[in-house]
């Protein structure tokens, strides 16, 4: 977390040349061995339609409602990766987790209400919100990129996301009558699910969601300036 401070970028750097010549394709081949997916996207709640339709351990605000300690920590991906210039100071720990944080000085400790706002500051800049993918709230929520992530990018990168990452229960659809046509949805899915297609009666390419593709996270529909695109229910709620 503070070794760029302390060592300036040398280490970091060779730590992520490291990272995508060797550690990335080991990463990558674990993943197939995995059980199930180790970690699961949890949804943004600006991207809804019906927000009563979430469960509590998928709702990223009563999740953080229920926790007893919340601190912020610098994603230390990005840090390292320096691949885009998406929100960095983002990164949640909560309950044992933000007590660890705190102690050992990585973190600072904010309010829920505080934790809500960087919650939504991370799926306005791109972010895909993520946690270890077990019932209950656990102990952190990471909110990743594809460009960087240790994670997600090796597992984008080598085509076996759905291994490592669990989907939402919900899943982007658009309305093509109120779709601008503008293109920003496509640049910004971080899975690489939406295109732009030709609809009969349309003057312009709109856009389109393969469903094959789509891990529910809702960036899209945060970032779609004509509010044509929300997340649906798909998929029954199981614990399992």
């Amino acid at each position: 977390m503070r070794s760029d401070e302390l060592w300036g970028r040398d280490l970091l750097d060779a730590w992520w040349d490291f990272s995508e010549n060797e550690l990335f394709k080991d990463l990558a081949k674990w993943a197939g061995d995995f059980v199930s997916p180790v970690s699961r996207v949890i949804p943004a709640r600006a991207s809804i339609a019906d927000p009563a339709k979430l469960m509590p351990d998928e709702d990223i605000e009563d999740i953080i409602d229920r926790t007893t300690r919340v601190a912020v920590v610098s994603c230390p991906c990005r840090r390292m990766a320096q691949k885009c210039d998406r929100p960095v100071e983002v990164c949640i720990q909560m309950n044992r987790g933000a007590e660890y944080a705190i102690k050992r000085g990585s973190g600072r400790e904010v309010s829920k209400d505080e934790a809500k706002q960087i919650l939504r500051t991370a799926s306005e800049g791109g972010l895909v919100h993520s946690m270890s993918n077990i019932p209950g709230a656990g102990h952190y929520i990471c909110n990743c990129c594809s460009d960087c992530c240790i994670f997600m990018y090796p597992w984008l990168t080598y085509g076996v996301a759905e291994k490592g990452i669990t989907r939402s229960r919900f899943e982007a659809k658009v309305d093509v009558e109120s779709c601008s046509g503008c293109q920003d949805c496509v640049e910004q899915c971080p899975f690489g699910a939406i295109e732009m297609i030709k609809v009969a009666g349309q003057k312009k390419m709109k856009a389109s969601v393969d469903p094959a593709k789509c891990f529910g996270c809702g960036v899209c529909a945060v970032q779609c300036i004509t509010d044509s695109i929300k997340l649906y229910e798909v998929r029954e709620y199981s614990k399992a």
